[in-house]
């Protein structure tokens, strides 16, 4: 098998079917190639279009139902553990990436890289998508020293074998761009066509986007971590100076250091909410909560 194109879906009903068309209009007969298609706990329909897509192309399209909604990412992580591709290709399920690019992708990662971003002339992504888009590659480029020109797309292909490291990682909340950037140096780019949105409503919302950013950042970047707790070191020891001298001061001294202790203790008490967000996320990967949980699959046949 050639590639493996995985497709996470959510709430896609009026578009997956139309993906699976023209990606096997656009590959078929040029490569070898399966679609991987990943239902996370969709609310409308888009099982039963998964359903009825797999039956018209049986021989190309394995689907699968995960019991809850897990993330984009854990989808993906899904479909990386049932693909059998030399390469494997992560697209999106809004037709924002034209099927046909894929050969792009694969042309340059045949140069010998592990790993090939796509970037855009002209992105199409909604508000919030753009800002996320930012956010990410600002947080990967200060925290995992990403280069400073490479864009993190979602449109990307990868090897095999940089896909056998990053399914070694077996934790319950995955940022799949973290464990390319920590497993190899060898990546690529190449320039691809952007389409509007087949349905103008976009998945992408400020709460996911703030779940997003908080998974990447308490999930992959451990370093933070330690600079929270010499942090509340230093402010505890603050406080320990000014109730001591406070005790030797007059009255009006007294109220201002106890003002400032005040602050200084609600700095502390979000501190360690954030330090022990990072246990239990780190107790949840040492196996309390599953990546994903598959209720159904449908393989190819």
């Amino acid at each position: 098998m050639k590639l493996s194109i995985i497709v996470p879906v959510y709430n896609s009903e009026k578009t997956i079917s139309i993906l699976v068309e023209e990606t096997v209009r656009s590959l078929d007969k040029k490569i070898n190639f399966e679609i991987i298609l990943v239902n996370d706990c969709s609310k409308d329909n888009s099982w039963k279009a998964m359903k009825d897509v797999q039956v018209l192309y049986a021989p190309l399209v394995t689907i699968i139902n995960l019991k809850e909604n897990t993330g984009e990412n854990n989808a993906v992580m899904a479909g990386f553990n049932f693909a059998r591709g030399a390469y494997l290709v992560h697209m999106d399920d809004d037709l924002q990436n034209p099927p046909l690019e894929i050969l792009k992708l694969l042309s340059e990662i045949e140069k010998g890289y592990d790993v090939v971003y796509s970037y855009y002339s002209q992105k199409k992504h909604s508000h919030i998508r753009n800002i996320g888009s930012r956010l990410h590659n600002m947080i990967a480029y200060l925290c995992l020293k990403k280069p400073k020109n490479l864009y993190l797309s979602t449109f990307r292909i990868i090897t095999r074998n940089l896909k056998n490291e990053i399914c070694k990682y077996k934790g319950a909340y995955t940022y799949i761009d973290a464990l390319v950037l920590l497993a190899t140096t060898r990546i690529g780019t190449v320039q691809v066509n952007h389409s509007e949105r087949a349905e103008s409503r976009s998945n992408y919302t400020y709460l996911k986007l703030m779940q997003i950013t908080l998974n990447m950042i308490f999930s992959h970047y451990t370093f933070l971590l330690k600079f929270f707790l010499l942090i509340t070191v230093a402010l505890i020891s603050s406080i320990t100076f000014l109730l001591y001298t406070s005790l030797l001061m007059k009255t009006r001294t007294f109220v201002i250091h106890f003002l400032i202790f005040s602050i200084l203790f609600f700095f502390i008490l979000t501190i360690l909410a954030i330090i022990w967000e990072y246990r239990k996320r780190s107790v949840l990967h040492e196996g309390m909560r599953k990546q994903y949980e598959i209720k159904e699959i449908i393989k190819s046949s």
